[in-house]
């Protein structure tokens, strides 16, 4: 049960992950290339300035949540590990009970 809770969590994170790393990337290409299109002449600096603008709002939003589930993933690991070895030691003193004199 808590390992396939756990591999849930992973895959979940590696989905999310891949996401945001897609919409960072195309947030970088569109600053790069609204700034190829002012050099250009095509595009005025004010707009070039609210691609910049967005794409730093999009760059600080993805990485702030990445930073929450990575404190969240170690505080759910943290909890797992304390059950893991919680249980492991309930195990041994049943093992142990019926052949301690």
């Amino acid at each position: 049960m808590l390992s396939s809770r756990i591999f849930c969590v992973v895959c979940w994170l590696f989905m999310i992950s891949i996401t945001n790393t897609h919409w960072l990337q195309v947030a970088s290409a569109k600053v790069k290339e609204s700034q190829r299109a002012q050099e250009e002449g095509k595009m005025s600096e004010s707009d070039v300035q609210a691609f910049t603008s967005h794409g730093d709002a999009i760059s600080y939003s993805l990485y702030a949540e990445i930073n929450h589930f990575q404190a969240n993933r170690q505080q759910e690991f943290k909890i797992m590990m304390q059950n893991l070895l919680a249980e492991q030691i309930d195990f041994y003193k049943r093992v142990c009970r019926p052949i301690s004199f």
